[in-house]
């Protein structure tokens, strides 16, 4: 559970879009009252939002959803800004991650369009937060750097530390430890010097972690410890359940389920709804405290409490698309209810956590498949590039042929004109050799289409065994890699993730260019006979007129040996082709 280290506890960021209570006074909603400019009344709107929010979210949220509507009415672009950034401050504190991400994402768009750099970063940051906590590397990443570039750019000192924090958790997450810790050292040195003794926590919790899965137990729970105390002082009781749940992790890792226990139950006693000085969503502490209960009490040998609490934290990690603890309450779940004998329920649960952990496998690996991808359109390009200026340097070479000889000709036509009495045999060879040209041009374009036939089958079959080696891998590895040490499991998840980087996604993509160059009518002749062709049928019939196997058809497209034969079956049906008609030899003839 080393990965529930750097996620479940560690995401200790800045959930709230930065604001600064303004009091509330009789004056203010005088103001409100006798402002007849509807712009000014949705900033007013704005402004009573944020006085509401530390006490009165509620009321928060409905001044707020007044000046957006009243924004949107006018198009009043900033009102609408300021607005959409209040109502997902509420959304946020009210776990309700999905729309706070649809606010957030509306807010940015108009803070860009008016250049208001620091408060476009600041939600763009707050965007990344929310991607985060759902366990979505990539688009938090992204996010992360690009309020980054103008952070630096602009040195909003405000941001910058929070952003380092956030993006050395993404490094820790993905094992890349040195520059995980090189962000939230620079993240605790900033907090240090703006005195910020909470975030310094943070930051400390967040390196505590790095020591743990590196095998420094002794100094990350110290760690641990310094953050907790911070958090005791500044008084914010759902940093101090976080510090609780990671301490309770760790004894569970450790086999000690009393002492697990004890510490799972003081974090679960923290959480105080009435709390108002945390403004991030604290259903992502509380779903890691009520899983690790169930957990717990699952290895006690208290099932039903275990049920109770496990279900519990799935429902609430759905609702906010929790993926990983999507993925363990499923698992634990799965297993109770095997030991249990409901075979049915523990079916349903092992499903839910196979579908879950996939999703984790890709999302962690997506960054460097996004890279792959960028190098692979570059490549692409050049590639179009370089055909291109082939393509020009052989019209222009046609042309000049054009011209010489159509001269040539000329010059013929003159000299039969005056001597065909005497010039008729020369004619006539001339016309023999010219047949001879065309039959040896035809020759040589077939030889060019027979070699091209055999380039693309080539490559094709390097890809398939390539993606079949590949593949057959990393199956092996994933289905075994529970039977791997504990501490050895990361590693082999590591070899699964480069493995499948490295297998051809886009085999059909690649073929199907290459098909068209050297096959240019087969689709159009094909599909003028029979129009009524699926897109999996029009495939398989490329590969047919390649003359390839039904099982590197198969590995190809990913489907089973038996759905390309019964695919083959319909296409002959289709086709109208008698029982002793060779499918191969009749679509060679389109």
């Amino acid at each position: 559970m080393r990965f529930l280290k750097l996620i479940s506890f560690l995401i200790s960021v800045l959930f709230c879009f930065q604001v600064f209570a303004v009091p509330v006074s009789d004056s203010l909603l005088l103001e409100l009252k006798s402002t007849p400019e509807k712009k000014e009344k949705s900033l007013l709107f704005n402004t009573l939002s944020r006085s509401f929010k530390e006490k009165y979210p509620d009321s928060s949220f409905y001044y707020a959803k007044k000046g957006f509507d009243l924004a949107i009415e006018i198009e009043y672009n900033l009102g609408i800004a300021e607005n959409a950034a209040s109502i997902a401050d509420y959304y946020v504190v009210s776990d309700s991650l999905y729309l706070a991400r649809e606010y957030y994402t509306l807010a940015a768009k108009h803070f860009e369009e008016l250049e208001m750099d620091f408060d476009f970063a600041q939600v763009t940051m707050v965007l990344g937060n929310i991607y985060l906590s759902q366990f979505n590397y990539s688009e938090a990443l992204a996010f992360y750097q690009k309020s980054l570039l103008i952070c630096e750019a602009k040195d909003f000192k405000d941001i910058l530390p929070h952003l380092y924090n956030n993006i050395g958790l993404i490094y820790s997450t993905l094992g890349e430890k040195e520059k995980a810790i090189d962000y939230l050292t620079k993240a605790f040195k900033e907090f240090k010097g703006q005195g910020l003794k909470g975030d310094m926590a943070s930051s400390l919790s967040n390196i505590a972690a790095i020591y743990l899965a590196d095998s420094k137990d002794s100094l990350a729970i110290s760690y641990f410890k310094e953050a907790l105390e911070i958090f005791k002082e500044n008084g914010s009781q759902i940093d101090v359940a976080s510090m609780y749940l990671e301490l309770g992790n760790y004894e569970y890792d450790k086999g000690n389920y009393n002492k697990a226990l004890d510490y799972y139950e003081k974090a679960n006693s923290q959480n105080d709804e009435k709390e108002t000085g945390y403004h991030g969503p604290k259903s992502r502490i509380i779903v890691g405290i009520v899983a690790g209960l169930g957990r717990v009490h699952s290895h006690l040998g208290h099932k039903e409490t275990a049920i109770k609490y496990l279900e519990e934290s799935l429902l609430l990690a759905e609702k906010n698309n929790y993926i990983k603890w999507i993925e363990i309450c499923s698992y634990e779940l799965s297993a109770i209810y095997e030991e249990e004998g409901d075979f049915g329920k523990s079916l349903e649960y092992f499903k839910m956590y196979e579908e879950y952990g996939d999703s984790i496998l890709n999302e962690s690996s997506i960054k460097k498949i996004t890279q792959l991808e960028m190098q692979f359109e570059f490549d692409e390009k050049l590639k179009e590039k370089e055909l291109e200026d082939t393509r020009k340097e052989n019209a222009q070479q046609r042309k000049e042929f054009i011209y010489i000889l159509i001269i040539v000709l000329g010059i013929s036509v003159s000299i039969v004109a005056i001597l065909l009495f005497v010039n008729q045999k020369s004619k006539t060879t001339k016309v023999e050799l010219k047949n001879q040209n065309l039959k040896l041009e035809h020759e040589k374009l077939q030889q060019e289409l027979i070699y091209k036939n055999k380039e693309l089958a080539t490559n094709v079959m390097y890809l398939v065994s390539k993606n079949e080696f590949i593949t057959s891998t990393a199956e092996k590895l994933s289905k075994s890699q529970l039977n791997f040490k504990k501490e050895n499991q990361k590693l082999i998840q590591d070899i699964v993730r480069d493995l499948l980087l490295n297998s051809s996604k886009d085999v059909w993509k690649e073929f199907e260019v290459r098909f068209q160059e050297v096959h240019s009518s087969f689709y159009g002749n094909l599909m003028e006979k029979f129009p009524d062709l699926t897109p999996n049928e029009k495939k398989i019939c490329a590969f047919l007129r390649l003359n390839m196997s039904t099982k590197d058809i198969s590995a190809i497209t990913y489907q089973s040996v038996r759905s390309i034969d019964m695919a083959r079956f319909r296409l002959r049906k289709k086709m109208q082709l008698d029982s002793d008609e060779n499918l191969v030899n009749y679509l060679s003839q389109f």
